[in-house]
């Protein structure tokens, strides 16, 4: 391979060095000249072959040495030139390529390469004056366009419309050289003058519509309506009509964007995300007509395997409050290939809210198959776990899955349900670690704050830092029913009954709970008030939820009135 583009190198030196005979050819020359002449010829032969094998303060010493030999051969400052650019000297090859040109001004290729030595030092005014020079070349016209992508790079902007046009009436208009175009009005915001332009490719390509789409979709994202509107109303075509309901949707004519939403919504061939973006943004607008519920229905009859389609329709149900047909289609989107996370996300969620706990592990368990990294499915799926009593199961998934945490907020929520698992499991020590570990990350976290210092009292201990932690909720939420009755127990735990049946009795006026009526109806019975008493354990019987002493305490109580 190496020895092919030394030979098609040595080639083009062969060329450039048959060229510079040419123009000696009518100089006389005595036998001590034509020796010299073929000296150096075997020179740039000898260093063209080392710069190529990579060996090049070898290569520099022959070409300097042709150079004293011949001072002005071209070839000669032009590979040195090179040499300058694989050594990063971009002044010192700029200086040999100059001189190079100056003594074969009419060779393209010193003219390319001094632009890739000016475009490396950023010389553009001097690049300019290259790509002229190029240009004058016979057979060198293309260089218009790479005239018109500096000027352009430039922000000459009006230069490069110019070379590209000049690039364009020797060539043929091009797609690729309108968009460049396109770009340069856009900047100069010229919208008619683009469509203008435009309309030439248009012209050209008269059962394109690809290109009418195009245009149309910068006119109606500059507001030009009107105009985009005449061009798409002369076709039948689905796109087209996607767009027009656009128009009207910008222009708050909600019946249009349904009515031309509608034209277009059956058709494969419009794009499924664009028929989404306008339903969403029609329901955002006009909440859900019948039409809208119509086109939600066609969009799972069109696309009844892309999870696309079935999990918006499931967004557009949730975001209009109708939970049940949002989880419905959520639940059939996470059935087709492709579906990805959120959706799975969203299942498990709207489940978790309803108290689905046991189809909460079964997706749970599905979703950690395709992705096991997911921090919040270990949460979800522990905590479904814990809320069916399944204790050490519930451990093993939040203990595992809190490496994958990165967040440290819902670090803070596993280090929390942790707390409420260990004491389950009657591992305090545990328990109270977790929730230390919870308050750290979040000194107020409240289900910590109310559930470490319930669980304090209920063991008996530390009881004056339960007491803390949990008049600091009743400060922040002091009608918060369940955070009453904590601090209310825990006086009770402390013997301060009075105080106790103060915030007791104001829990009960705010929640008719069992769990706190009975507390209330302890605190009296301590106070003496025993028919009060009595009257509160009989009605937290009824309402359910309290101890398995209710019994015994309704009975004693019985007995001492």
């Amino acid at each position: 391979m190496r020895f092919a583009i030394f030979v098609c190198f040595l080639t083009c030196i062969l060329c450039s060095l048959s060229a510079q005979r040419k123009r000696k050819n009518n100089i006389p020359k005595d036998s001590q000249s034509q020796a010299l002449s073929l000296r150096v010829e075997t020179l740039i032969i000898e260093g063209s072959r080392l710069l190529i094998l990579g060996n090049y303060p070898a290569a520099r010493t022959t070409f300097q040495q042709a150079n004293r030999l011949e001072p002005n051969n071209a070839v000669v400052y032009f590979k040195l030139a090179e040499l300058d650019m694989i050594s990063n000297a971009s002044q010192a090859a700029l200086i040999h390529i100059n001189q190079a040109i100056s003594l074969d001004g009419g060779n393209k290729f010193y003219l390319i390469f001094k632009g890739d030595i000016l475009s490396s030092l950023n010389r553009y005014v001097d690049l300019e004056e290259v790509y002229t020079k190029l240009i004058d070349l016979p057979g060198n016209e293309q260089y218009y366009f790479d005239l018109g992508a500096l000027y352009k790079f430039q922000k000459k902007w009006d230069e490069a419309l110019e070379a590209y046009e000049k690039g364009q009436e020797l060539f043929g208009i091009s797609e690729n050289i309108m968009r460049e175009r396109q770009k340069i009005y856009l900047q100069k915001n010229d919208i008619d003058a683009l469509e203008e332009d435009w309309n030439r490719l248009i012209a050209q390509s008269p059962y394109e519509i690809r290109y009418v789409l195009e245009l149309c979709s910068i006119l109606i994202i500059n507001k030009a309506y009107d105009q985009a509107m005449v061009k798409l109303l002369e076709w039948e075509d689905a796109k087209a009509k996607l767009l027009i309901s656009q128009i009207a949707l910008q222009q708050n004519d909600y019946d249009k964007a349904i009515f031309f939403l509608k034209e277009g919504f059956s058709s494969q061939e419009a794009p499924l995300s664009a028929k989404i973006q306008l339903l969403d943004a029609l329901i955002d607008k006009v909440s859900l007509t019948a039409s809208l519920t119509d086109l939600l229905d066609q969009l799972l009859k069109i696309y009844p395997t892309r999870f696309e389609a079935i999990a918006f329709v499931g967004d557009a149900y949730l975001k209009l409050d109708k939970e049940v047909e949002a989880l419905s289609n959520y639940r059939k989107a996470i059935t087709l290939e492709g579906a990805d996370y959120n959706v799975w996300q969203q299942v498990i969620s709207i489940e978790f809210q309803n108290l689905e706990y046991d189809s909460v592990i079964r997706h749970c368990d599905q979703a950690l198959e395709r992705y096991p990294n997911q921090a919040l499915l270990y949460f979800y799926n522990g905590v479904a776990h814990y809320s069916n009593k399944e204790f050490e199961t519930a451990e093993r998934l939040l203990s595992y899955g809190r490496k994958y945490v990165g967040d440290p907020n819902l670090l803070g929520f596993f280090y929390a349900q942790l707390g409420d698992i260990y004491n389950s499991l009657e591992q305090y020590p545990q328990s109270d670690e977790a929730y230390k570990k919870a308050l750290a990350i979040n000194p107020e976290n409240e289900h910590v704050l109310n559930n470490y210092s319930y669980f304090l009292c209920l063991r008996k201990q530390q009881l004056i830092k339960a007491k803390d932690m949990s008049k600091k909720l009743i400060k922040k939420h002091p009608e918060n029913a369940t955070y009453l009755d904590t601090y209310g127990w825990i006086l009770f735990t402390m013997k301060q009954y009075e105080e106790a049946e103060i915030y007791l009795r104001k829990a009960t006026l705010i929640d008719e709970n069992g769990t706190v009526i009975e507390h209330y109806g302890d605190v009296l019975f301590e106070l003496g008030q025993f028919k009060k008493a009595l009257t509160q354990w009989r009605k937290a019987k009824e309402l359910g939820g309290t101890t398995d002493s209710i019994e015994l305490k309704i009975k004693n109580s019985e007995i001492h009135d």
